[in-house]
């Protein structure tokens, strides 16, 4: 979808659980994809992770019992930046871009900025943002999971370090 504006965020959850959830529901509830562990782990009755970001949502699947929400929902995608509290969301589409706030219940589209109209609100999702950004250095991150996987997935086809190519010789 490659981008963090609602086309690119949205999509449909379809779940199926005869004799649990009642066909034909639907919810407005936002969620996003690390909610997913938590709501199986009380599904299948396992304790999450206490470090996690994620909220339970099965209380919305089978109707009973209270929903938690999220307070701010946060994204990070190459250089765009958004956060969604409530029916707002903001977006810093680019880097050199100021950021824009969209009211959702009102605007899906994202087309009318009103972020001069509500300047107190966008501080508090800026803020948001800026203290749930964590840098990831390609070196000391990336570089090193990908390692790993590598000699794994060699060792897993009998190869226990990389082979060297044979050099074809020039015509």
């Amino acid at each position: 979808k490659g981008n963090l504006y609602e086309g690119g965020l949205r999509i449909p959850y379809l779940v199926r659980w005869p004799g649990k959830i009642k066909a034909g529901q639907v919810s407005d509830l936002v969620f996003y994809h690390p909610d997913v562990l938590p709501t199986l782990a009380e599904l299948t009755g396992a304790k999450a992770p206490g470090d996690i970001d994620g909220l339970s949502f099965l209380p919305t699947l089978i109707g009973v019992g209270e929903q938690k929400k999220h307070e701010m929902l946060y994204w990070e995608f190459g250089s765009q930046t958004a956060v969604r509290k409530g029916q707002w969301k903001a977006i810093k589409a680019k880097k050199n871009q100021p950021w824009a706030l969209y009211d959702l219940k009102k605007d899906v589209s994202e087309t009318i900025d009103l972020s001069a109209r509500h300047p107190g609100l966008l501080a508090k999702m800026k803020a948001f943002a800026v203290a749930e950004h964590e840098p990831v250095r390609i070196g000391k991150y990336l570089d090193a999971k990908r390692t790993r996987h590598e000699k794994d997935r060699l060792a897993k086809w009998g190869a226990t370090k990389p082979q060297r190519r044979t050099k074809r010789p020039r015509k």
